[in-house]
């Protein structure tokens, strides 16, 4: 198995919504983050900042459970 980088993972996500899961390999969960956090900021400014960072968050747990 390829070990990634959950630095990386979390810098990913940083700068576009769900592509750290994307790259820690779940392209549904990704997408599907991508989609909540743009909602999150039609919706109103600080529910898509706060999904955004739990979107940084989850990747970085995601890509550190598969070192296991």
């Amino acid at each position: 198995m390829d070990k990634k980088d959950k630095t990386l993972a979390g810098v990913l996500s940083l700068l576009i919504p769900g592509l750290g899961q994307v790259y820690a390999g779940k392209v549904g969960r990704g997408i599907a983050w991508f989609i909540a956090v743009g909602i999150g900021y039609m919706l109103f400014v600080i529910p898509g900042v706060i999904l955004w960072v739990v979107n940084i968050w989850d990747a970085v747990k995601m890509v550190e459970g598969q070192g296991k």
